[in-house]
C-alpha cells in the first residue's frame, strides 16, 4: 500500500537548513497533504519550477564538481513546465498594475508567472480581486 501512497503525493518541496531541493520519498508533512495543490507535484521538473527558481539547477539535482564546475543540466527544454495560460496580476511603478496571460506571444501574454504570484483562471477573475 505504501506504493499508492507515494504515487499519489508525488514530489513536494523540502526546505531545511542549507538545501531546497523536492523529493518523492511519500512522506511529506501533513500540512502538504492538505493542500496537495500548492505542494504535490507529478514531476521533479514542477516542483523545482514552482518553489525553487533561484537554485533550479540545484533543486534538479545538478552539483558543483571538485573544482567548482557544474555538472550538467539535468532539466532537458522540454521538460520545463508549460506555460498554465491563467492570468496574474504585473505591478508597476506608480501603483499602475493589469492582468496578464501566463503564456507566449503579444500581449496579453507576459511569459511566466513568478513562483510566488498567485494565478487565476479567468482575467475577470484576476481583475475582481485586485480593482
Amino acid at each position: 500500500e505504501d506504493f499508492l501512497l507515494e504515487s499519489e503525493v508525488g514530489y513536494y518541496p523540502v526546505w531545511d537548513d542549507e538545501e531546497s531541493y523536492c523529493v518523492n520519498d511519500g512522506n511529506p508533512p501533513p500540512y502538504m497533504v492538505a493542500w496537495p495543490e500548492q505542494y504535490q507535484y507529478n514531476t521533479i521538473a514542477d516542483c523545482c519550477w514552482q518553489h525553487f527558481q533561484w537554485v533550479l539547477r540545484e533543486c534538479m539535482g545538478d552539483v558543483y564538481g571538485m573544482e567548482g564546475q557544474m555538472t550538467p543540466f539535468s532539466l532537458c527544454p522540454e521538460d520545463t513546465p508549460r506555460l498554465s495560460g491563467r492570468w496574474y496580476v504585473e505591478y508597476y511603478d506608480e501603483g499602475d498594475f493589469e492582468c496578464v496571460r501566463e503564456c507566449e506571444g503579444p500581449k496579453p501574454c507576459n511569459g511566466r508567472a513568478s513562483s510566488y504570484k498567485e494565478t487565476y483562471p479567468s482575467f475577470h477573475i484576476c481583475c475582481d480581486h485586485h480593482t
